[in-house]
């Protein structure tokens, strides 16, 4: 699919998105106030049309009948709304708001889950969250790559790694910038392209020095092109927010309907905050899960016992219908999948997910 055709495509899919069949819903899918007459079924949103008891001779059909104004809610005010009989809240976690930009500078959620899954994109990407100095140059705990550290990385031709970096610094995933070294405290640092001229301020002493062959370092005649990563991304990328986008992917592929929202925190009064990584809602089914880079939970068995609780208590607020496990590890511990089948299979489906790297 052509990189331009994805949002339309997702707008299509969001548009006919089924709603999950919960009479608390009825209020917020109606613009209007008339939710008496409207609700959140199994079949979709379903109005009561019939309006007076009685009509006029010759009246037109639509004046006897209740005409309604609707709105699709997003997934965040279906859970929301969903959760605030019980007293309970939501708030956007950190993990939320990096994979929430994340898609911003992405376009849309297919095409970050595509980058995320295999392929030159998530190479680079891999690349320039890793310890390794070799290939691209580290400063202030940041990888820096040339052109040629790209094309090593992804290991395709020249003009491929152009054209990813190109589409990454139309969409300001990348920045172009240069690494150079202030004349009076020698310190190094990234300057991106926006921010420099015939000078550089130096980020740490603030002195004010010419770009000249002393400010950076090699053998170059002229300064080399460098390209970093996004802030944001990166410490997305770096909080693991690729295994629950890849999780949500994996759910959404054999879906005919799919909204999603980002992790969130669950308040509720008295309670510990328990933090969920994944909220869906797929073919009018109310899903949640976790998402993790191990194998368990929580490191003991206590802990886990405790989690299970918090997340069973969860689920039966959302009255949920699935609940998923999903990890970048090839299986998830044994003790920890005794707990989950003991506290929470009763009360929903459960789904195994493995191996999402």
């Amino acid at each position: 699919m052509h990189a331009r055709e994805r949002p339309l495509v997702e707008a299509i899919r969001q548009r006919l998105a089924v709603l999950p069949a919960r009479w608390a819903l009825n209020d917020v899918i109606t613009a209007d106030g008339t939710s008496w007459g409207v609700r959140s079924s199994t079949s979709g949103i379903s109005i009561d049309s019939h309006g007076r008891i009685f009509a006029v001779t010759g009246t037109s059909l639509a004046q006897p009948l209740v005409q309604v104004r609707l709105r699709f809610p997003t997934a965040r005010q279906v859970f929301s709304t969903l959760l605030a009989g019980a007293g309970v809240t939501l708030e956007e976690s950190d993990k939320g708001r990096y994979t929430r930009r994340m898609i911003e500078l992405w376009g849309d959620f297919a095409a970050l889950a595509a980058d995320l899954k295999e392929g030159p994109a998530t190479n680079l990407l891999s690349g320039w969250i890793s310890a390794g100095k070799e290939p691209g140059r580290v400063y202030q705990d940041r990888k820096y790559l040339t052109l040629a550290d790209v094309r090593t990385i992804t290991g395709g031709s020249e003009e491929g790694a152009r054209q990813l970096l190109d589409g990454y610094l139309q969409r300001s995933i990348a920045t172009r910038g240069l690494l150079l070294t202030c004349g009076q405290c020698v310190g190094t640092a990234f300057y991106r392209l926006e921010d420099i001229g015939a000078q550089f301020r130096c980020q740490r002493c603030q002195q004010h020095n010419p770009i000249v062959r002393s400010a950076w370092k090699g053998q170059e005649l002229e300064p080399q092109w460098y390209y970093g990563l996004d802030e944001v991304a990166y410490q997305g990328l770096r909080s693991n927010i690729h295994v629950p986008i890849l999780a949500l992917a994996a759910l959404a592929e054999p879906a005919h309907s799919f909204q999603h929202m980002p992790e969130a925190v669950v308040r509720r009064d008295g309670y510990p905050d328990l933090e969920v990584d994944l909220w869906a809602i797929i073919d009018g089914r109310i899903v949640i899960g976790e998402a993790k880079i191990s194998d368990r939970l929580e490191p003991t068995k206590r802990e886990e016992t405790r989690r299970c609780a918090a997340l069973k208590g969860l689920i039966d607020d959302l009255s949920a219908d699935e609940f998923v496990m999903a990890t970048a590890g090839p299986a998830w511990d044994r003790r920890t999948e005794t707990l989950v089948n003991e506290k929470i299979a009763p009360t929903a489906k459960i789904t195994w997910l493995t191996n999402l790297r």
